[in-house]
């Protein structure tokens, strides 16, 4: 079968996939060309790259649309539905995506209060000034989403004696004792909060509620000097405000794995400020990549046998 995947950067996951379906031809193209290659493809593997409904009508011999991770926003499953094309994700509780992107949204909570930045510029600067840091100990942590990552997060603040507020759009007494989570509130409550936090961190799909959702109303109920960290997908904050908030001193501080365009402008505005940026790198760990390369070709094995496909989100 011929397996196409949407990205031509991400190198270890390509290279894994390859290693565990050597009878497949594995390739890959640029985001910019999917729309030029898909045509002959049994596979599309979107990664970041987007597949379309025109896509899909050039590809006559498309079986499956299988993201490698939990993310299809840039899948047009409407159209995928209505030509019968199954698509599949890769769920957290089977990969460990949930672990390791929780792991970096530790990191980047740290590095923001720690003002990683700054620090690093005053090594090359070589200069005697130490910035006062912000521990995470005692402080109030705003969790927004509190699916696979926010669990696992809540649990790994757990030795910081963090006071956890989750935002979820079903609020669950069991989940909030399970977890250990003070208070668990849902969307329409997420401004009312904001007051309280000095860290909010963000861990939620990108929807049409979602979008936008740290915008102006928001950022002005931020505790001043509160820190921002996003793992999940950029225009879950609006940058405009965000950037302003930056300018100002609202917000002290960031950690954004993800961002509003793919890679960002290197001299964009907002990394002239207290950001410590990483590359949409969360889950690209050993961990993750292993165990949803072996989830990808086991669908793809099932396609072929005419199985059924497992984890679909197509409805």
């Amino acid at each position: 079968m011929e397996i196409l995947v949407g990205t031509d950067y991400l190198e270890d996951m390509y290279q894994e996939m390859v290693r565990v379906m050597p009878q497949h031809d594995v390739r890959r193209c640029a985001e910019a060309e999917v729309s030029e290659q898909v045509h002959s493809a049994n596979v599309y593997i979107p990664a970041r790259g987007p597949i379309t409904e025109a896509d899909m009508d050039s590809a006559p011999g498309l079986k499956l649309i299988q993201q490698f991770g939990v993310g299809v926003d840039m899948v047009d499953i409407p159209a995928a539905r209505a030509r019968g094309i199954p698509v599949a994700n890769a769920p957290g509780e089977v990969t460990g995506i949930g672990d390791v992107v929780a792991e970096f949204a530790l990191f980047h909570l740290i590095a923001a209060g720690r003002y990683l930045p700054m620090q690093t510029q005053l090594i090359k600067e070589q200069s005697g000034a130490i910035p006062m840091g912000i521990t995470l100990f005692d402080k109030t942590v705003v969790i927004v989403g509190m699916g696979n990552v926010g669990k696992a997060l809540a649990e790994m603040l757990k030795p910081f004696r963090c006071r956890i507020i989750g935002v979820k759009r079903t609020v669950s007494e069991e989940l909030r004792k399970e977890f250990g989570i003070d208070k668990l509130v849902g969307p329409d409550e997420f401004v009312d909060v904001l007051p309280e936090c000095d860290f909010v961190c963000f861990a939620v799909p990108l929807t049409d509620e979602t979008n936008g959702m740290l915008g102006e109303e928001a950022i002005d109920a931020l505790k001043p000097g509160a820190f921002v960290v996003n793992i999940c997908r950029g225009p879950v904050i609006e940058k405009e405000p965000f950037v302003a908030a930056l300018r100002s001193g609202k917000i002290a501080g960031a950690g954004l794995d993800v961002f509003w365009i793919e890679p960002p402008d290197p001299n964009d505005e907002f990394l002239q400020y207290q950001v410590a940026a990483t590359p949409h790198s969360a889950s690209m760990t050993d961990l993750f990549v292993k165990n949803t390369a072996a989830l990808v070709a086991d669908n793809v094995a099932r396609v072929e046998r005419g199985d059924e496909v497992l984890y679909r989100v197509d409805g």
